[in-house]
């Protein structure tokens, strides 16, 4: 897991290229930076990660999720295409 980091997007798809093959990944307590819509679908190209725990991100000192939803939306947007 990740630990009280602002994370952009770039460093986003680069974390989870390198953790692909784990079964869970954490980003906890971390600020991710997501002004668009994340466009990586070759990164995760055989990708276990079953699990993606965000404890504590998008709290108020953290990205406020609740008053900036558009990243909250891409996030959510990527992971969905991601599944399909």
């Amino acid at each position: 897991n990740i630990y009280n980091f602002e994370i952009s997007e770039e460093r986003l798809i680069r974390l989870l290229y390198l953790n692909r093959m784990k079964e869970e990944l954490g980003f906890i307590d971390c600020k991710l930076s997501l002004t668009d819509i994340l466009q990586f679908d070759h990164v995760l190209i055989e990708c276990k990660i079953s699990q993606l725990y965000l404890a504590g991100c998008g709290n108020a000192s953290l990205g406020d999720w609740a008053n900036n939803l558009s990243e909250f939306e891409n996030f959510v947007s990527w992971l969905s295409e991601s599944a399909a």
